[in-house]
């Protein structure tokens, strides 16, 4: 289990890095990079690797055969929990919200592929308590929905530690997408000051605030929570995102996933347009992974995303 040469060759860390160029960047007088961690594994890709690492460790130390996690049918952390578990030879439970069951669901069909035991629930009982569905499992090693605890965060200091060696005494804003706030936490909490971070909200919550600055009773790091580019809600789209991702990927040839860094991207070079980022600045967005969404997407919607 958790043979650390094997973490290392089957894994890209540190993530690349790629500077993005477009007119509104030349003309705004801005640099903008792209941390590439969709493309740390194929499979267990960017904030979910983050998020899994130091869980999958401590599962290991605590002698814990199994992981049990919670997730939506199309969750980006059941397809990476199922592929990290399989990969390092861990048994798995995912309990699914919903009882509908869908044979053509990708995401759902490649996590029993990989090994793990889906066991789905009506939405008013996956929403009630979580813990009384996990004492049905009592020797099972838990993990919450979307990798969201102490351990999560805690993984975000290696992604930390990547952009404070890349961009030393550099003054720059880093710009992600926010969901359950973990990865935004994990980084404000490990970043050197020369950093801020700017969440791009991708739910319509705006508890996620309250939620983040609690965890931050103390910090260095200057931060903001962006609530306009959600789109709707969480995993809502329209068809002017769905156009500026495929011109993304026509422009840079880099797939950006609907639900997260999509909006996140989006939000970067609309703001950009409407001069809210000084002249000069040096912006580094996170490419937060979760490319497996598009599949599903599409089969799912009338407008495309272009592979």
């Amino acid at each position: 289990m958790l043979n650390p040469q094997l973490v290392s060759e089957a894994l890209t860390i540190p993530s690349p890095i790629t500077e993005l160029n477009s007119s509104v960047l030349t003309t705004k007088k801005l640099k903008l990079f792209l941390k590439r961690d969709d493309l740390i594994h194929p499979e267990i890709s960017g904030n979910k690797w983050r998020k899994l690492y130091l869980n999958l460790l401590e599962a290991k130390k605590l002698k814990k055969e199994t992981i049990l996690t919670f997730g939506g049918a199309f969750s980006n952390h059941i397809y990476a929990t199922a592929a990290a578990c399989n990969l390092f030879g861990i048994n798995s439970i995912g309990i699914i919200r919903g009882e509908y069951v869908d044979p053509k669901n990708s995401t759902i069909n490649f996590a029993k592929s990989q090994g793990m035991e889906i066991v789905r629930v009506s939405k008013a009982i996956y929403g009630s308590d979580k813990d009384v569905l996990a004492m049905q499992y009592p020797d099972a090693y838990i993990i919450p929905e979307g990798g969201n605890n102490e351990l999560g965060r805690m993984g975000m200091k290696f992604l930390a530690e990547e952009l404070n060696q890349s961009f030393q005494n550099e003054e720059c804003i880093v710009v992600l997408p926010i969901g359950t706030g973990c990865t935004m936490t994990g980084l404000i909490q490990n970043l050197d000051s020369n950093f801020s971070v700017l969440g791009i909200n991708v739910l319509r919550n705006k508890s996620i605030d309250k939620e983040i600055s609690d965890l931050l009773l103390e910090t260095n790091v200057q931060y903001e929570i962006n609530h306009d580019y959600h789109f709707g809600a969480y995993a809502k789209t329209t068809p002017e995102l769905i156009k500026f991702t495929n011109q993304f990927f026509d422009e840079h040839k880099i797939n950006l996933d609907p639900i997260y860094t999509a909006k996140s991207m989006y939000a970067i070079f609309d703001l950009m347009a409407k001069g809210e980022f000084p002249e000069g600045k040096k912006m580094i967005a996170i490419h937060t992974g979760g490319l497996q969404g598009i599949i599903p997407y599409n089969r799912l919607n009338e407008l495309k995303i272009r592979l």
